[in-house]
């Protein structure tokens, strides 16, 4: 078993977002769903293929905070599962305060019993 290498602990939840692939020819907005988040990351499931690597921008609402969050990650794993495809991302643009927000809710959604931790 591999050693954890997380700073940041995360939850399981599922909350629609989209993303676009930075640098591509044509920037898309695409629809996914987050599958788990921290405060350093997150990973999520879409219908399309990309490779490892990519940078990708996200948009999501999540729960305790009406106003949209945008922030940039970097692709580190996939891997098909079924008939979509999940994605684990690391954050490379994101601010300390949403960065301690989002460690905030994701300790709040630990502890409320019969979430995903």
């Amino acid at each position: 078993m591999s050693e954890e290498k997380r700073q940041f602990h995360r939850v399981g939840l599922k909350v629609p977002m989209k993303y676009l692939l930075i640098g591509e020819f044509r920037e898309i907005w695409r629809p996914a769903t987050i599958l788990d988040l921290g405060a350093g990351g997150l990973r999520f499931e879409s219908e399309h293929c990309f490779e490892s690597g990519s940078r990708v921008m996200f948009s999501t609402t999540l729960p305790l905070r009406p106003e949209p969050y945008e922030f940039v990650g970097e692709v580190l794993w996939e891997r098909r599962v079924g008939g979509v495809y999940e994605y684990g991302v690391v954050f490379v643009e994101v601010t300390v305060d949403q960065q301690s927000e989002i460690d905030q809710l994701v300790q709040f959604l630990r502890q409320t019993p019969g979430s995903k931790k």
